[in-house]
This record gives structure tokens, sequence and C-alpha cells, in this order.
């Protein structure tokens, strides 16, 4: 299927300067997914040793900058570790 919307586009330029200049640590991924039932594009970002409080920041952020009705927040307990 191919996706309809389009939530990874907007502003993902803006969202990674945002994260560059916060000091921010992090990998985006390109992804698919769906929202109330339509298909669109996404955008995952893996934050690196960010506090829930500023992985809430930024998702307000996305959702600000995207005019977007949600943006959904997942923490997933791992250990990484650069070798």
């Amino acid at each position: 299927m191919v996706p309809e919307g389009n939530s990874r586009d907007k502003n993902a330029d803006l969202v990674k300067e945002f994260l560059a200049r916060s000091g921010i640590d992090y990998t985006m991924y390109d992804c698919e997914g769906s929202w109330k039932g339509l298909c669109e594009k996404s955008m995952l970002f893996e934050l690196d040793g960010s506090s829930r409080e500023v992985a809430e920041a930024i998702a307000q952020f996305i959702k600000d900058a995207n005019v977007q009705e949600a943006v959904m927040i997942q923490e997933i307990p791992v250990n990484s570790r650069l070798v």
C-alpha cells in the first residue's frame, strides 16, 4: 500500500536542526505507520540518554512544528554502549 499521508517530510530538517542545536544525540528512522486508518510516512527518533522531560519537550516541538494532533513517545529500557 502506498502511504497516503506524509508526516515524515513535514519540517524534518527543522526537527533535526533543533535536536542538533540542543546537543541531543539521536538516530532517525524513516518508517510508515497509520493514524486513524490513514497510512502515512513517519519519522522515528531514537534519543540517546535523554530524560523523559526532554523527550516530551521534543515531541511537543515536533507536534507544534508539524501541526499534528498527536506525537507518540515510547520509553523502552535499553542498555547501550559504544565499543
